[in-house]
């Protein structure tokens, strides 16, 4: 399920797991200390369930969501050298034919020596 978390703008996700920590912690707070106000006392049971549910989900993704970060700036870093190996690449593979052709050239002057030349 935590795959699908990356369809979601990053705005928008921790909006939503901050809104589910918070929302917890205070129905927690409410589910146990609020026990004199007598709405609160009625469903304080279902409120404590639901808050620690509703934390225990908001924690579950906060942890997703840094590890999918952690993860993409591993990527980054990881396209950078790719970047740069090929970048060095290039490089070396302008030097490598440079010299090949040089050396083309070289074997076909002598081979033509050779070939003119009586022996």
């Amino acid at each position: 399920m935590m795959f699908l978390l990356h369809l979601l703008p990053d705005a928008f996700l921790i909006w939503i797991i901050n809104i589910l920590l918070t929302g917890g912690l205070i129905g927690i707070v409410v589910g146990f200390f609020g026990t004199k106000i007598p709405f609160v006392s009625t469903y304080a049971r279902m409120i404590q369930i639901a808050s620690i549910i509703a934390f225990c989900i908001g924690l579950y993704w906060k942890g997703g969501y840094s590890v999918e970060q952690d993860w993409r700036e591993r990527v980054a870093e990881m396209e950078e050298k790719v970047r740069i190996s090929e970048e060095k690449s290039k490089e070396i593979n302008t030097v490598i034919e440079t010299k090949y052709k040089d050396r083309v050239k070289i074997g076909r002057a002598s081979c033509r020596e050779r070939v003119s030349s009586p022996v």
